[in-house]
Formats: C-alpha cells, sequence, structure tokens
C-alpha cells in the first residue's frame, strides 16, 4: 500500500515555488520505493499531454539544532562572530538558499463544555456543522501552521472536532466552511487532531461535537501556531545563486539586538529551502538563543585567602559558578606560583593537588570563561608552614602563629 507523504497545492496556478513550470515536494528521509503522480489541471493548444522531468535527491543542513551562548548584540559579516550552517544536496538548488524566520505560540481554551450531541444519521458534515459547542478564534496573519488538538475529559467517550474557516465572518459554521477534513479530525483519538499549513488569516470557528459524551463533560483545545516573524532579531545570509548538485555551501546565521535581551533562553525556528521555493519549509533547524555579558564567579577556594595549612601534600580547589550559559570547562587555566598546573576541571571547580610544597607564601591564579566568552580572573595566596621558616630577622611571615620557630 501506499502512503501519501507530500502534495502540492491543489488549484489551478497555485505552486510551491517561484519559478513558472516548476514545482517542489519534500518529506522526511525514508527508504523503500517512491512513486510520483503528476496530474493535467489545465493543458493549452491541442496537445492533450505535456511532458515532465523531475529530479529527486536529498537536502540537510548541518547542525540540524543551533544553540549559541554570546556577549554579542550583533553579529554579521563586518561584526561579532556570526553562527556557520552548512547546506547540501545532491539535487541543484536553483535560486540559492532561501530561509525564514519563525515564532511559535500556544492558546488554550480550557474546560470547555460539551453537551451530548449523538450522530442520528443523514448528513455527518451537516451533522458536525451544526454541533452546539463551540470555540471562536481569530487567526493572525503570516502563519506556516496551524494544529489544532482537542482532548476530551472522562466522562466523555468521544468527541469530533470541525475546524471552520468564517469566510463571510458571520459566526455560523457552515459545512462549505469547513477547512480540515472531517476524516482527519472525527476519528476514535483523543485528541481529536487536525493541522493547516498557511492557513488563511481572519476568524476560525472550532465545533465540538459530543458523538458519545456524559452530561458536564469537559474538553481542553489547544491552538499551535508557528508564524513568520516579521521583526525578528535573526536572519540568514546565503547565496541566491544556484548550487549545483554535490556541492556544499555555507550560510550565516546573523543576530542583531539594539538592546540587550533577556538572559533567558529565546527559542525561534529557522527554516532553510532551495532559494526556488523559501516557503516549501524544507529543513526546520530549532535556535536556542542565549545572551550573557555576566563573567563567572569564583565563589570560594581551598586554601583560603591567606590561609595557613601545613602538611606534605595539599589540596588547591577553587569553586566558581555561572548561572547564565555555563563554564567553558576547556577554558580553565591555573597556575602555581607562576607555573602552568593541570588541575581536574568539572563545570564547578578545579582541582590540583601539590606535593612537596615549600614552607612560605605560595600564590594561585585562575582564569576561565563561560559558554558566551566572558573572562573571569582570580588570584589568591596561602601559606605552607611545617614548622620551619626562613625569612627577614624579626618579621614573622604573614599569617604564621607567633609562638612558630623562626630560623635566621
Amino acid at each position: 500500500t501506499m502512503v501519501k507523504v507530500a502534495q502540492t497545492k491543489e488549484f489551478v496556478g497555485a505552486t510551491d515555488t517561484l519559478v513558472p513550470g516548476s514545482e517542489i515536494l519534500h518529506a522526511d528521509m525514508m527508504n523503500g520505493p517512491f512513486e510520483i503522480a503528476v496530474r493535467n489541471w489545465q493543458l493549452t493548444g491541442d496537445i492533450p499531454y505535456t511532458e515532465f522531468h523531475g529530479d529527486m535527491g536529498y537536502m540537510q543542513t548541518s547542525p540540524t539544532d543551533i544553540t549559541i551562548y554570546t556577549n554579542e548584540l550583533h553579529a554579521n559579516a563586518t561584526v561579532g562572530h556570526p553562527y556557520p550552517i552548512t547546506v547540501y544536496s545532491d539535487v541543484n538548488l536553483y535560486g540559492g538558499i532561501g530561509s525564514a524566520v519563525t515564532s511559535s505560540s500556544e492558546t488554550v481554551f480550557a474546560k470547555q463544555p460539551v453537551d451530548p450531541y449523538p450522530f442520528s444519521g443523514g448528513s455527518y458534515e451537516v451533522y458536525l456543522a451544526n454541533a452546539p459547542n463551540h470555540v471562536y478564534f481569530t487567526m493572525p496573519d503570516n502563519v506556516i501552521s496551524a494544529k489544532f488538538s482537542l482532548y476530551f475529559y472522562n466522562g466523555a467517550k468521544d468527541v469530533d472536532m470541525g475546524v471552520y474557516y468564517d469566510a463571510n465572518g458571520d459566526g455560523i459554521p457552515e459545512p462549505d466552511e469547513l477547512i480540515i477534513p472531517d476524516t482527519e479530525t472525527c476519528t476514535l483519538n483523543n485528541p481529536e487532531v487536525g493541522t493547516l499549513m498557511f492557513p488563511p488569516a481572519g476568524p476560525y470557528i472550532i465545533n465540538a461535537a459530543g458523538y458519545d459524551v456524559a452530561p458536564g463533560s469537559l474538553f481542553d483545545l489547544t491552538i499551535d501556531l508557528l508564524q513568520l516573524s516579521t521583526n525578528s532579531p535573526f536572519s540568514l545570509s546565503a547565496t541566491n545563486e544556484t548550487v549545483t548538485a554535490g556541492h556544499a555551501t555555507t550560510a550565516y546565521l546573523n543576530w542583531n539586538f539594539s538592546s540587550p535581551p533577556s538572559t533567558d533562553p529565546f527559542e525561534t525556528m529557522l527554516l532553510i529551502s532551495p532559494g526556488c521555493a523559501p516557503y516549501a519549509l524544507v529543513q526546520p533547524i530549532p535556535i536556542h538563543f542565549v545572551y550573557d555579558d555576566k563573567a563567572p564567579v569564583i565563589t570560594s577556594t581551598s586554601p583560603a585567602v591567606r590561609e595557613t595549612v601545613s602538611g606534605g601534600s595539599i589540596n588547591i580547589i577553587a569553586n566558581y559558578e555561572d548561572d547564565i550559559s555555563g563554564v567553558d570547562t576547556s577554558s580553565v587555566r591555573m597556575t602555581l606560583d607562576g607555573n602552568l598546573i593541570f588541575p581536574d576541571v568539572t563545570p564547578g571547580s578545579a582541582s590540583y593537588r601539590a606535593s612537596s610544597l615549600s614552607d612560605g607564601i605560595h600564590t594561585v591564579t585562575i582564569s576561565l570563561k563561560d559558554l558566551a566568552g566572558n573572562e573571569a580572573n582570580y588570584e589568591w595566596t596561602f601559606t605552607v608552614y611545617n614548622g620551619i621558616m626562613v625569612g627577614p630577622t624579626g618579621v614573622p611571615p604573614s599569617g604564621i602563629p607567633e609562638n612558630a620557630t623562626y630560623i635566621t
């Protein structure tokens, strides 16, 4: 049995590309045989057929998920460090690389009533349109996808969902305004789920039909939107020249903030497509962006600052923290008396066991960066005293007990 995994827009003159006479389909990677079916909606002239050819291959991006920690408000070709993205395809990418940056939102209508409304026969489309329970929703502009999910609680065995685009704005759902096929939203599933790609903006009515429910039953309706972001701080710099099959090209994710954003993670989605079909949305790449302009903090040391210790081996420990982006453990550097040492490093500490330290004052330095590149430097001293000290006559070294043996 063949399963449909992609289709074009099914009305005359509508394509998913900017190139006349060209179309694009895409789906997730999968194994096995494929069949491409082509339908003639309209021909010109006397010839009852037309020829076509197609290329089939794959497109991939690297990475597939982007996490950025930065202290830069701006990153582009002339300032900062824009994030590189490699794009590869084994078919030609006509028009180079297209992109769109999106934002997501979720609206929940919780604990909505659904009345018993059994189906008594006749047209199911009419039955669904006349359901007594509704939710009204206004679809904003620039929506790429809208997902409707209706979850019903205990007491309801089956609730069907109808999603209507109220084109005439009369507030009444009508059978010919059903915009998601009822075969998709009227099942035995809980939740009932339906998705629209590029839905028209305007008023929507979502019907809940209590096919088999007890009185007093409730449902939640969740609407998840993925929208084109018209004022996103992110953009993509990429070639607009055709990328030939088998060749990789590099694009760069740029950002531009007019003022420091919140240090909370900023989540968005970048969609990359062939330049000839910028809204085909072939490759979605989640972006997790964290702005951090605060350096890590050294919270404590051992030995403590100016502490006097004794023993043949001394554990030298620096504890640190960075609450925003976290410490880059590969950046940690530590010296003892001016000599580079190699501590054991974790995200919260650096420790080194020093042996055979001479009596006297010792100096430790540590430098480290967080994942956004902010650097912290710290220096402290401690004293080793094992009963024999050498120093200037009459001047006890700092931190040495008054009754210590002092030899000149």
